[in-house]
């Protein structure tokens, strides 16, 4: 159940989706009385109606605020667009396309910073290799500055030129799907329509191709939110993967070392299998064997860590034990945005080292 909120300034209530609007004694307004949730207009205009005879305009009126006054016609409900516009009535800015339906309405207020709910992303089982579908969210966009809200699932093709809608191609017109290569998922919106949504795959981080596509130009679409990555495989696949949250697992996970021999003491860098352009939290696996009973110790940092040797006293993982010839361990742990980590271990004769990728945390704009 939603909190009630009980104003301060009762002659205003911010508008905050899923919050209850209440107002509190001041002149002709009612005590705690609770006008709407905020996602069904038409309550507020019914309690308006019949809650408020009289209201008397306050002098000072924020931006994003609602009021009523004077009469219970509905038509009085006011909104306050902005410092040049001034005060609008709910006709006029559905006439102005300003303010069409409560989706638009709710798509107005400023959703939190970095906000993004939903957009779900997964292989799309009418055709895994080619296809994603995005599960309906919103999102703040990747400037901070508009909403995007996308209401119900959409399905788009990688190996397609980019149309508008469901079942439709997602490639910027002129490029191709590539072997081992990493897409990023975009939800296109338009700083006019916080209800307008589609997606679009770009190997740009920003979006500066798809964005600059011909069609999706054409179509509208002006702002974006980075809302995942995906990785085709050898033969333009898209790899199978999961997603929960910011938690992206590899259906299968992906070995990047294997038993790989030790030239000497130094830090090893490489890449694991996480998306390139971003900063991500790799879901790692570890494993240190070394055939000779040697005591081994070994650490795997983040590349904006110190280069520090492993030791007894430092070690992220150790061989020590008489007769123990391997051991391993999960770690996340974060990339740079080359998808790069470092290794380092101590004793290097008959030492060999294993390296799988199970997947990766992206925070997908959120600071």
């Amino acid at each position: 159940m939603p909190n009630i909120s009980n104003l301060n300034d009762p002659t205003f209530t911010t508008l905050i989706p899923d919050q209850i609007i209440a107002s509190s004694e001041h002149n002709s307004w009612r005590t705690n009385q609770v006008i709407a949730t905020i996602k069904d207009l038409n309550d507020v205009v019914a309690d308006l109606e019949s809650n408020y005879a009289s209201v008397t305009e306050p002098g000072d009126k924020p931006e994003g605020k609602i009021y009523c006054n004077t009469t219970n016609d509905p038509a009085v409900l006011q909104f306050y667009k902005d410092g040049a516009s001034g005060l609008h009535t709910i006709a006029s800015l559905e006439a102005d396309n300003a303010f069409t339906g409560i989706n638009t309405f709710v798509g107005k207020v400023p959703l939190p910073r970095g906000h993004i709910d939903g957009l779900t992303l997964s292989n799309d089982a009418g055709d895994t290799a080619h296809d994603i579908n995005v599960a309906a969210g919103e999102c703040r966009d990747s400037s901070d500055t508009y909403n995007i809200l996308h209401s119900s699932e959409i399905t788009k093709q990688i190996d397609a030129t980019w149309a508008a809608g469901d079942d439709a191609g997602g490639m910027e017109d002129g490029d191709t799907v590539g072997n081992a290569e990493w897409f990023h998922v975009h939800l296109l919106g338009k700083s006019t329509d916080p209800t307008a949504a589609d997606i679009g795959f770009d190997t740009s981080v920003t979006a500066v191709n798809i964005l600059a596509d011909a069609a999706v130009v054409a179509a509208g679409y002006d702002i974006y939110r980075r809302i995942g990555s995906v990785l085709t495989d050898g033969s333009a696949n898209i790899i199978g993967f999961t997603q929960d949250g910011d938690r992206f697992r590899w259906k299968v996970a992906v070995q990047n070392l294997g038993e790989a021999t030790v030239a000497n003491s130094n830090a090893v860098t490489i890449a694991v299998t996480t998306p390139t352009g971003i900063v991500a939290w790799a879901d790692l696996i570890y494993r240190l064997k070394n055939d000779g009973g040697n005591a081994v110790y070994t650490l795997i940092t983040a590349l904006d860590e110190t280069d520090t040797a492993p030791s007894s006293s430092l070690h992220d993982l150790a061989l020590t034990t008489t007769g123990q010839n391997a051991d391993s361990l999960s770690i996340f742990l974060k990339t740079d945005a080359s998808s790069q980590i470092r290794y380092r271990v101590s004793f290097t004769v008959n030492t060999r080292v294993s390296l799988t990728t199970k997947g990766w945390i992206d925070r997908r704009g959120r600071g």
